[in-house]
């Protein structure tokens, strides 16, 4: 750990997770694709506890 740049640097794992966020995010599946842009926009709109609260309340996002 003597390089001060280790943190930035990607793990494998990490950039297989971001290229699989990427996939979903730009599929036109209803599901994946629509389904997650919504989730992801209120989650970044109210947070991802009270997303959570409201989907498991109303069954819908907010």
């Amino acid at each position: 750990m003597t390089d001060p740049d280790w943190r930035r640097r990607r793990c494998g794992p990490c950039l297989l997770a971001e290229a699989e966020r990427r996939r979903i995010a730009e599929a036109r599946n209803p599901v994946y694709g629509t389904g997650f842009r919504a989730a992801r926009a209120a989650a970044e709109r109210v947070g991802v506890r009270r997303t959570l609260q409201h989907v498991r309340r109303y069954g819908s996002f907010p």
